[in-house]
């Protein structure tokens, strides 16, 4: 019997890079990654699927022709003009033309539903968040009877097709850590007596805490990387190349401080299973529902561009991933103590039960799959 095929475009952001890698990771059907040229020369050879570069619209419906898929997961829908990769009218064409070859479409929504319905979106918006919320809503108009995929489905009555994933092979053991350490280790300069204290910072939140705190927000990100080095663990800072520049020089008297500008998928979710700690700027970030699902710990500096944006998201967003989970928001001002991390650490795991079901409760990806093709 020939595979299911999936076609997968994935938009200019690495969140959407991780859902394509646990959708696509172990399935029984054929998958065709479309990356950004950016995300495609960063990730070489380490993608559970074939990947090549599309730059417009023509380039998708070009490769969709040629390979008739039986699905495609635009991954994601709403982002895509949202990162300039293609306009609101684009992604329209691509939508149309995808269901006028009989492709069954489908694409993750970072925003829970809520831009299916132009009410959600803020009144008080500034000028530069009212230029991205109207692509956004744009992206709604045109996607609001596609399926909709998410890690858990969230509760309403949009969007109406919805379903939720989850890939058991992103649950990893102790061993499978050790394994990850180690290879790591190969590549980097992993400093294996010490457990790793991992800082996740993307670009767009970077910008928030730079609007928020200037040059003082690097003054603050090196005193936390010095507590982690006073404490005999190894700080590791994965941030926009400017974040990393901003904070070579200060760092060189900590010499375990390891400093990464974006690195390749691989890289960046080993590091983020096997560290000790990992502390985000954003609570809806695409990989933490990864450490999580593990009963991993997970601190926050701050809510995200995406709540700052839509503020109505973050209440939703923490009830549907995270029922009754007790997240740590910390202070960037206050010094991280080994000890207080611990407690909290257990206090979250503790509070995870329900989150953590809910999150493992989600679809096989081919199970998904099979679900959204019967609807066709």
């Amino acid at each position: 019997m020939t595979p299911r095929r999936v076609l997968m475009i994935v938009s200019d952001d690495y969140g959407e890079l991780s859902n394509a890698v646990c959708l696509a990771l172990g399935s029984r059907f054929s998958t065709q990654l479309l990356l950004t040229e950016k995300l495609l020369a960063l990730n070489p050879d380490v993608l559970p699927a074939p990947a090549q570069a599309y730059c417009d619209v023509g380039d998708v419906i070009r490769v969709a022709q040629d390979s008739r898929p039986d699905a495609a997961f635009l991954l994601s829908g709403y982002l895509y003009a949202a990162h300039g990769v293609l306009r609101p009218e684009d992604t329209q064409t691509l939508v149309a033309e995808l269901g006028a070859l009989g492709i069954v479409v489908a694409t993750s929504d970072p925003f829970l539903g809520m831009m299916s319905d132009m009410r959600n979106l803020p009144l008080d918006a500034q000028k530069q968040q009212r230029t991205l919320l109207a692509a956004l809503g744009a992206a709604g108009q045109t996607l609001q009877d596609v399926w909709h995929l998410y890690p858990v489905a969230p509760d309403g009555q949009r969007p109406r097709r919805r379903a939720a994933f989850f890939n058991p092979r992103m649950l990893v053991s102790d061993g499978d850590r050790t394994t990850m350490r180690n290879g790591l280790a190969l590549h980097l300069p992993l400093d294996l007596d010490r457990p790793r204290w991992l800082f996740a910072l993307a670009a767009e939140d970077y910008a928030v805490q730079l609007q928020l705190m200037g040059e003082r927000f690097h003054e603050l990100l090196v005193e936390r990387l010095e507590d982690a080095h006073r404490q005999q663990r190894q700080p590791v800072l994965i941030a926009p190349e400017a974040c990393a520049e901003a904070l070579r020089a200060r760092v060189e008297r900590f010499p375990s401080v390891l400093l990464l500008s974006f690195c390749n998928h691989g890289t960046f979710l080993g590091l983020l299973l096997e560290a000790e700690h990992a502390f985000y700027w954003n609570v809806f970030a695409n990989s933490v529902p990864s450490r999580l699902s593990n009963r991993l710990p997970v601190c926050f500096f701050d809510t995200g561009h995406m709540a700052r944006t839509l503020p109505q998201l973050l209440n939703t967003g923490l009830s549907t991933y995270y029922p009754g989970a007790r997240l740590p928001l910390l202070d960037l001002a206050m010094p991280l103590v080994d000890a207080a991390l611990a407690e909290l650490a257990r206090s979250e795991i503790d509070s995870l039960a329900l989150a953590h079901a809910r999150l493992c409760a989600g679809a096989t990806p081919d199970a998904l799959l099979e679900r959204i093709l019967a609807d066709r």
